[in-house]
């Protein structure tokens, strides 16, 4: 364990940027410093105290300081090393997404969940959350205009949590063009009021279920909407071609554990 001299004023300085923070008063040890920066969450309590950095140098183990650091590198994402002068700047500027609107969250297991509501959490157990984009209400004209494009490798498995209709998406294509390793979709029934739905699973020759507990379409157009999905079965095993890709050829069972894409009744 390797151990140091460290100006009192750098601890201070970190002390006082987890206050400003999370606008509380209360004091730090420096092995407590880490998992104060862990807990910080965007909401600050009220008016921060700010301690007066005193003079004199301390001895403290490398220890304290990596953790601060890990601590930091989990809260802003980044792959950065930081000398412990350098971290109640990095304290300062960490920025959280915060405010009531739709979001897309990857998982560490390959999930990419839909919801809206007030900063960034899970409907999943045990869910890690790796990254999180804001989805636009009106939707997007292609597949790279959508900000979660440069992951769509990574996702085999989309969640919509029972919330994300309240967010009023009101175009949802090509939410998942070339999610080539997606292999099911749950919680459909929430895009019931989405308007579009053109190309929307373009490519993606994983996916076997979409899971809907109802759904009532608001779809006009559908154009395109699985080709490429040569896995998507029916209710009686029947995999459609793309030229039956169009939405107003298909309609989503509305009991759990019959979810399957199914042909529209004649």
């Amino acid at each position: 364990m390797a151990v140091g001299t460290i100006q009192r004023s750098v601890l201070t300085d970190i002390a006082n940027a987890i206050r400003v923070q999370n606008g509380g008063t209360g004091t730090y040890l420096p092995s407590e410093m880490a998992a104060a920066v862990l807990a910080l969450d965007g909401t600050r309590a009220g008016t921060p105290f700010q301690a007066v950095a005193g003079t004199g140098t301390g001895v403290i183990s490398d220890t304290v300081f990596d953790g601060i650091a890990d601590a930091i590198r989990a809260q802003n994402g980044l792959a950065e090393t930081y000398t412990p002068g350098e971290m109640a700047p990095a304290i300062l500027a960490l920025v959280w997404d915060v405010g009531v609107k739709m979001r897309a969250i990857l998982l560490a297991d390959g999930t990419l969940e839909f919801n809206y509501r007030d900063g960034r959490s899970s409907d999943v157990p045990g869910a890690v959350i790796l990254d999180a984009w804001e989805v636009d209400p009106s939707g997007y004209s292609s597949a790279s205009a959508r900000p979660w494009d440069d992951v769509k490798l990574s996702v085999t498995r989309v969640v919509f949590d029972g919330d994300f209709s309240e967010g009023g998406l009101a175009n949802a294509s090509y939410l998942f063009h070339g999610f080539e390793n997606l292999v099911e979709a749950e919680g459909f029934e929430e895009l019931s009021g989405a308007t579009s739905m053109n190309q929307m699973f373009v490519s993606c020759p994983s996916l076997e279920t979409i899971w809907a507990d109802g759904f009532t379409s608001s779809a006009t157009s559908g154009s395109l909407m699985f080709s490429g999905c040569g896995r998507l079965v029916g209710g009686a095993g029947t995999t459609y071609a793309s030229s039956r890709s169009g939405y107003q050829y298909m309609r989503i069972d509305g009991v759990r554990g019959a979810g399957y894409l199914t042909a529209k009744s004649s």
